[in-house]
């Protein structure tokens, strides 16, 4: 198995010379690679590499894993920018979150191994990098269009476009779904259309709004020591990451960093979705249950963790986490006598 592992780090590398011949013994982290290449399966071969060094397990190779994880990130970053098509921008953001995950896992099980706090940071600045890139980007979006001075009739053209784009789409899927030919062909055809209409509209925008540019393409999150310094003394934030394995829970305090690695079983997302159904049609016993379940999973792990003089609790939810209210999950609950408490009141 080790001489297999071997043998697929160095056909890795091969690829990683084809991009960088001028790069020598693979060190690739501490390299001036350019993220300006056009390659798109560049952010593919970084991946590979970061996953197949991780699989070694060894310091050394997790180190130079978190490297080639960290620079597919970058690269796939500098290509949404690139991006103008909100459909495309969502499809490198799925794929982003399988790499921040890897990365995630891998800063956690280097700061496991050496106690060094710049890899939890690390961990944690992923878990808060990827938030940004992939659920505030509508939101900075719309505050770079009113900051630029954009003229709303320009907004109000803009979003009957993404309209019709979804209409479109959505009719391509249904028209191939019930294997019509003639509508499948019809609705890509105004598809297409319509994406070199929105394409051009906000290459326009672009240039005569070049302020609109640099305010979307921001960054938009924080660096872990600013992030605690707005903190208040008596407040904590736990903000999640679910992954394809593993849920981190990180704690952060104004002057402390940790992070609980929660294992994620085969029901968790089925259980998330059952909890969201029984609020809705008011299935109260259904209800109490689950939300003494998830309260199990997703607190109970790092409660005794969190100080006595805290106060305020805010939590910062990760993809199916968002559709769940924390303040609902109960910590007791007696199917008896149908007794619960609710994490709010603890």
């Amino acid at each position: 198995a080790k001489s297999q592992l071997e043998q697929a780090i160095y056909y890795v590398d091969q690829a990683m010379a084809l991009y960088y011949p001028d790069v020598k013994d693979q060190n690739y982290g501490n390299s001036e690679l350019s993220i300006k290449s056009n390659k798109v399966n560049l952010y593919r071969i970084l991946q590979l590499r970061g996953k197949t060094l991780a699989i070694k397990g060894d310091l050394n190779s997790l180190k130079l894993a978190l490297d080639s994880y960290s620079m597919s990130i970058d690269y796939i970053e500098a290509l949404k920018k690139g991006y103008s098509n909100d459909h495309a921008r969502e499809r490198l953001s799925n794929i982003t979150s399988k790499i921040f995950d890897q990365a995630i896992q891998t800063s956690i099980k280097i700061y496991r191994k050496t106690g060094d706090k710049k890899y939890l940071e690390k961990a944690f600045e992923f878990a808060e990098k990827n938030r940004a890139f992939s659920l505030i980007s509508a939101v900075i979006d719309s505050k770079a269009k009113h900051f630029a001075g954009i003229p709303s009739e320009i907004i109000d053209e803009e979003e009957q476009l993404k309209r019709d784009l979804t209409f479109y789409r959505n009719r391509v899927f249904l028209a191939k779904q019930n294997s019509n030919k003639e509508e499948a062909e019809k609705y890509q055809n105004l598809l297409f259309k319509t994406e070199r209409t929105y394409d051009s509209l906000l290459a326009r925008l672009e240039v005569n709004y070049p302020r609109y540019y640099e305010l979307k393409n921001q960054s938009s999150h924080f660096a872990t020591k600013e992030l605690q310094e707005n903190l208040q003394t008596d407040e904590v934030l736990i903000e999640y990451f679910v992954g394809g394995t593993e849920i981190q829970a990180f704690l952060a305090t104004k002057s402390n960093l940790k992070v609980f690695t929660i294992p994620k079983d085969s029901a968790f997302d089925q259980n998330i979705k059952r909890f969201y159904v029984s609020i809705n049609k008011y299935q109260k016993e259904e209800t109490a249950r689950l939300s003494n379940l998830l309260y199990k999973q997703l607190v109970e792990p790092f409660s005794n963790q969190i100080p006595d003089y805290v106060t305020k609790l805010s939590i910062v939810p990760h993809n199916e986490l968002a559709y769940i209210s924390f303040d609902c999950l109960s910590s007791h609950y007696d199917a008896n006598t149908q007794e619960m408490r609710y994490l709010i009141k603890d």
